[in-house]
C-alpha cells in the first residue's frame, strides 16, 4: 500500500484511526494500479484476542460497522442457505430450471424464517442478547427456524399459524 509514494503499513492505519475512535482517514491510497481508501477497527474475537477487521474500498466509507454488517447479513444468509439450515448445496441439483425453483422456494423459506424470528425477537429480546464476544447468542434466522421446526414436529397449529401469519399479509 502507497502514499505519495510511500510504503505505508495497513495495519499502522488502522491502529492510529482506532485510537482516534476513526474507521477511516478519508486518504486514497495506491494498491497496485487501483486507488483505495483503506478503513477498519479492532475488535475482540471468541477468544478475546484483538483482531483488525481492514476494508479497502473505491468509496469513502463514514462508519465501517454499518456498510460491514450489512455485508455480514449477505454472508449470514448464503451460509443459511448451504449449510447452517437449508443444506443447498446437498440438492445436487443440475438443471437450471430446477435449481431457480429451489433458489425461490429458499428464498421465501429463508424471508419466512427471517420474520418468524423477528417476531420472536420483538417477543422475547432476552433470547437474543449479546455475549461477550458482541454477538448475540442465537440468530435471528436460527430461531424462526427452530420455532417453525418445534411447531411442526408437534403438531402445535396455535404456533404455526402464528408464523405463517404473515403470509395472509394482513
Amino acid at each position: 500500500m502507497y502514499h505519495d509514494s510511500q510504503k505505508i503499513s495497513v495495519k499502522n492505519i488502522v491502529k492510529s484511526n482506532s485510537r482516534k475512535g476513526k474507521h477511516s482517514n478519508n486518504k486514497k491510497y495506491k494498491y497496485g494500479k487501483l486507488e483505495v481508501y483503506v478503513s477498519g477497527f479492532r475488535f475482540k474475537n471468541d477468544k478475546n484476542k484483538s483482531e483488525y477487521l481492514i476494508i479497502l474500498s473505491q468509496e469513502k466509507i463514514t462508519d465501517v460497522t454499518v456498510v460491514y454488517g450489512q455485508r455480514w447479513q449477505i454472508e449470514s444468509m448464503f451460509k443459511n442457505m448451504k449449510s447452517n439450515g437449508f443444506h443447498m448445496e446437498d440438492t445436487h441439483l443440475q438443471k437450471d430450471s430446477r435449481i431457480e425453483t429451489l433458489i425461490g422456494l429458499i428464498a421465501l423459506s429463508y424471508s419466512w424464517m427471517l420474520i418468524t424470528g423477528l417476531m420472536i425477537k420483538k417477543k422475547n429480546p432476552e433470547i437474543f442478547i449479546c455475549k461477550a464476544h458482541g454477538r448475540p447468542s442465537k440468530s435471528v434466522f436460527k430461531a424462526g427456524l427452530e420455532f417453525i421446526m418445534r411447531a411442526l414436529y408437534t403438531n402445535n397449529s396455535r404456533d404455526f399459524a402464528r408464523a405463517i401469519k404473515f403470509l395472509s399479509c394482513t
